[in-house]
């Protein structure tokens, strides 16, 4: 599992955390991070770090899961981590499909995409210039939730004000 941020990764994690629950099932989730950059939309911040923590906290004794972080400084950086991905290790790549166009990580890759139903990282997987066996598994959260998600902290941000 390839995880950027945003409610599509977080979804994507809650999804290959659930299907890790099998004994059989071998997980290995890498998480990308951009080195120097800050975002801006703490709360989005906050919501991926509890979600990483939480997946962390429940599969510490696990043996069949694997947590990996990786650093980049912008998008090239996250090409460069995603097609370097050795994918026969991997049956399953589960990928989120929508990210913040204007996060470091994938800014100006939404240019080279040709298919826009997998988003930024699920059209790099699925393109013919990348070489692998696996399965692309792209997840999106469902919009009314996120809808109320937004609605819910707009309305926080008034209750505090």
């Amino acid at each position: 599992m390839v995880f950027l941020g945003g409610p599509d990764d977080r979804e994507a994690l809650a999804y290959a955390t659930r299907m890790a629950e099998h004994p059989t099932i071998r997980l290995t989730v890498l998480r990308i991070i951009a080195v120097g950059e800050h975002s801006d939309n703490l709360t989005e911040k906050r919501l991926d770090m509890n979600a990483i923590n939480d997946f962390r906290i429940s599969t510490i004794d696990k043996k069949r899961i694997v947590y990996k972080e990786e650093g980049v400084t912008g998008a090239a950086g996250t090409t460069r981590v995603v097609t370097s991905l050795d994918t026969d290790d991997y049956e399953l790549i589960l990928v989120g499909r929508r990210h913040d166009s204007e996060s470091p990580l994938v800014n100006g890759l939404a240019e080279w995409k040709e298919i826009e139903e997998l988003g930024v990282i699920g059209d790099m997987l699925g393109s013919s210039d990348f070489k692998s066996k696996a399965s692309v598994l792209v997840v999106q959260q469902q919009a009314l939730v996120v809808e109320e998600m937004v609605e819910s902290q707009r309305f926080i941000a008034k209750q505090l004000q």
